[in-house]
């Protein structure tokens, strides 16, 4: 691929720019043929909420990464798009929505969102409603809007739900069964936010 370079011959890197080059559909393509598209909704938030990480410290080096909460969303994102074609973006986006918690958002859970534990505390749903809660607050309008659709339409009662399905891939019934309500608590923490901004 025109955007792919090889590191060392062993790690694939994909060089993906955007801001003042997208077009205003909100893709961006390489050249020369213009062939290979790429959306790049909710990049521009995914670099503001990027978070320094030092790879050396003599002489130093520091990178942005995304946050797991961006990196989620760009998953969603991406999954709408390539779907049926490519199921790794469900598969990452599933694993991190059950190791939300446990990727420095505990402490977090304690101080800023008590009202998520009660009686009913479940870890790994807590952790997805939480996760939805923070994507909510860092995409933008546009972003935010196409996610509440994905996950409206990959949550209402249906025959099949594409989105799960590639979550669970050979997975039994009963994982797709606790991925629908891991889901499901996503939305919720997701329409904990928007909600609110919509009655302000």
């Amino acid at each position: 691929m025109t955007q792919r370079l090889q590191y060392q011959e062993i790690m694939p890197i994909d060089i993906v720019t955007f801001g003042v080059i997208t077009e205003v559909d909100g893709s961006i393509s390489w050249p020369p043929d213009f062939v290979i598209r790429m959306n790049t909704l909710g990049f521009e938030e995914a670099y503001i909420d990027a978070m320094p990480v030092k790879l050396r410290a003599e002489p130093e080096l520091n990178v942005l990464v995304a946050s797991p909460s961006s990196l989620a969303a760009l998953k969603l994102l991406s999954w709408k798009d390539r779907a049926p074609e490519n199921t790794k973006d469900a598969i990452d986006l599933i694993f991190i929505i059950k190791s939300y918690l446990d990727i420095g958002n505990h402490e977090r859970l304690q101080n800023e969102h008590m009202d998520l534990v009660d009686e009913n505390f479940d870890y790994v749903r807590v952790g997805a409603r939480l996760l939805g809660r923070d994507i909510a607050s860092v995409l933008g309008e546009k972003a935010i809007a196409v996610i509440r659709q994905v996950i409206e339409e990959q949550t209402v009662e249906g025959d099949r739900y594409p989105l799960l399905e590639d979550m669970s891939r050979g997975g039994a019934v009963e994982m797709i069964q606790e991925n629908l309500l891991l889901l499901k608590n996503f939305k919720q923490g997701v329409l904990d936010v928007t909600d609110k901004l919509n009655t302000k």
